[in-house]
């Protein structure tokens, strides 16, 4: 006699030993990584909070709290247009020769992406106590995924119009006008708004000038992006083509 629920459930708790002894454990359809050396599968689709709370019982620092909001969820697939924003910024590094720090930050930016970026975030909540609860936000995996358990930061990323990205610290109640008062920004830079990608993803748009003045939150582990405001016609939609790749920065 076949019991199908029978033997996920023991494939489960084998699993789980394995996991203790920090081996890898393989069935079948659904693999989630947990870096840096832990691998589960699952022999069907999984909810996400079932995969979250095995990720918690193998995380390898148990006494290290998650910090949920700058924890990431990762389709293992590279963004699908991670090589043209590249390729673009690349070329506009070269087309601008003549204005040498407009160039290297065509190029140091291009050169951040390709090594930093590296697959899809998926844009949900993590916090286990909001995942188990709301059935929205526990959506099936199916495939292969990634689960990173972020330790809180105490940066900021400044990214776009600026020589090259920058790290600073975080401070609270600090505007995207007050991190970037040292940053060295572009005359080509957008001094209106910055767009604020926060820790999970979310997208911002913050004023930072002083006709617009208006505080909002930036949490720690955001990314402030400044936007080019003079490009080619061909690049108009460069900076949007930017914070596409930004969204699935990831804090380790």
């Amino acid at each position: 006699m076949y019991l199908p629920n029978l033997r996920y459930k023991v494939c489960r708790f084998i699993a789980f030993i394995f996991l203790a002894l920090n081996v890898t454990c393989t069935y079948a359809n659904t693999t989630v990584l947990i870096p840096p050396t832990t691998e589960l599968k699952y022999s069907e689709p999984v909810r996400l909070a079932q995969a979250v709370e095995d990720a918690i019982k193998s995380h390898q620092i148990p006494n290290s709290p998650i910090y949920w909001l700058g924890s990431s969820l990762l389709d293992i697939s590279t963004p699908v247009n991670k090589s043209a924003v590249i390729d673009k910024l690349n070329i506009l590094a070269q087309s601008e020769n003549s204005e040498p720090f407009l160039s290297k930050s065509f190029s140091n930016n291009a050169e951040w992406i390709e090594k930093n970026i590296t697959f899809k975030k998926v844009i949900t909540p993590l916090d286990f106590d909001t995942i188990r609860i709301s059935q929205p936000d526990n959506p099936l995996l199916d495939g292969k995924y990634q689960i990173i358990l972020s330790q809180r930061t105490n940066d900021i990323l400044i990214f776009g119009a600026i020589e090259k990205p920058l790290s600073v610290k975080w401070k609270a109640r600090t505007s995207a006008s007050q991190y970037l008062v040292n940053a060295n920004v572009l005359s080509s830079a957008d001094k209106s708004y910055v767009t604020v990608i926060q820790p999970d993803g979310h997208v911002e748009k913050h004023p930072i000038a002083y006709w617009n003045s208006n505080h909002h939150d930036i949490a720690p582990g955001a990314t402030i992006f400044i936007g080019y405001q003079t490009l080619f016609s061909n690049y108009s939609d460069l900076n949007n083509d930017i914070i596409s790749m930004l969204i699935n920065r990831t804090l380790r």
